[in-house]
């Protein structure tokens, strides 16, 4: 599944992507493995009814894994997230620094922003997860979306070059 992360982030909502590839299985009930995570998604609804019928308390007394937590407990990131809209938006930041930067100054053809407060702060908490379970997976995606964005590409070369050396 990690090779497809890259075409599950692009085909946002997520739940839409997963519908999606269940139809082209032709499948109704399906097991994603995210990493430690097990997803299951059903899209029939006697399935669905005998699940939730016969297995709701091993779903409703399941450990809340850490980033669960993270991202349902507060909102840590939103204020630093904001802060730094709002000083993309006045001018006092110009140049690109770090990724929270290049989130922020994603734009789509008619120059609107492309993701919204939440949405960066769900990239944010989906790197920090997978750089916690596992660094390759992340390197991975982060390579993957830099193939879809060429100039970032460019950038990335450049400043390793620059950092690391030829």
């Amino acid at each position: 599944m990690v090779g497809n992360l890259p075409e599950m982030f692009r085909n946002k909502p997520t739940f839409r992507w997963i519908h999606k590839l269940m139809k082209e299985m032709n499948t109704y009930i399906v097991c994603i493995s995210l990493g430690n995570v097990h997803v299951i998604a059903v899209t029939c609804p006697k399935i669905s009814k005998e699940i939730l019928s016969k297995q709701d308390t091993v779903f409703a007394s399941r450990s809340m894994s850490m980033s669960t937590e993270m991202t349902t407990r507060d909102k840590y990131h939103e204020p630093i997230i904001e802060e730094r809209i709002r000083q993309w938006r006045i001018g006092f930041k110009k140049e690109i620094e770090d990724l929270l930067d290049v989130f922020i100054t994603l734009k789509d053809g008619a120059s609107n922003s492309l993701l919204s407060t939440n949405e960066i702060n769900a990239q944010i908490m989906e790197i920090m997860a997978e750089t916690v379970d596992n660094p390759s997976n992340a390197v991975e995606w982060a390579i993957a979306e830099m193939i879809n964005q060429p100039e970032i590409l460019e950038k990335a070369i450049k400043e390793l070059d620059r950092v690391v050396g030829n």
